[in-house]
């Protein structure tokens, strides 16, 4: 998926044969997974949890909520990122599924 991000300008999503989805990467993320995945590496152990996000949500504002964190929780590193196009195409294939 990666390579398709970096050269592809249009991208087309299929399930079963048939076509479900297509557009531009970044349009494919905010239309389908409209989320950011925050990665949090505890001193112990690692996990990865996706957070709903409202177009109007700042970053900055969820880095500062877990930076106040690190206090009482071992974190050792955190990233928050857009969600990516492998998980865009896992939602809509999941979406597809469900509606057959």
């Amino acid at each position: 998926m990666e390579e398709c991000e970096a050269l592809c300008t249009c991208i087309a999503v299929l399930c079963s044969g048939r076509l479900i989805s297509i557009g531009p990467s970044q349009s494919l993320k905010s239309r389908h997974a409209n989320n950011l995945v925050l990665q949090i590496v505890m001193k112990s152990l690692s996990d990865r949890e996706q957070i709903p996000a409202k177009p109007a949500d700042r970053m900055s504002v969820l880095f500062k909520s877990v930076q106040s964190m690190t206090a009482d929780i071992p974190i050792s590193d955190f990233c928050l990122t857009q969600a990516s196009l492998t998980d865009v195409f896992v939602i809509l294939n999941q979406k597809y599924k469900e509606q057959e």
